[in-house]
């Protein structure tokens, strides 16, 4: 079985001709390094932030419109 990382398998001469699973395999092969990791990072944070002010702006914003929770229930169960 030949390394993955042969001349064939990562092509660096064609790299606006490779197809996804040539990418997948080239990304194994040359990994982005620790500033790619740092930003995967602070994307993966920045994007629970988003959705925790999300769902606390979605909270305040229909803070007089709750009901309790058995008339939720009736209501989503159709009795």
């Amino acid at each position: 079985m030949p390394a993955p990382c042969g001349q064939r398998m990562c092509p660096r001469s064609l790299a606006g001709s490779l197809t996804a699973p040539e990418l997948n395999i080239q990304s194994i092969c040359h990994p982005g390094g620790p500033a790619l990791n740092a930003l995967a990072t602070i994307m993966l944070v920045l994007s629970f932030v988003v959705a925790g002010l999300g769902f606390l702006g979605y909270r305040w914003l229909s803070r007089g419109e709750r009901i309790d929770r058995k008339a939720a229930l009736t209501t989503i169960a159709g009795a």
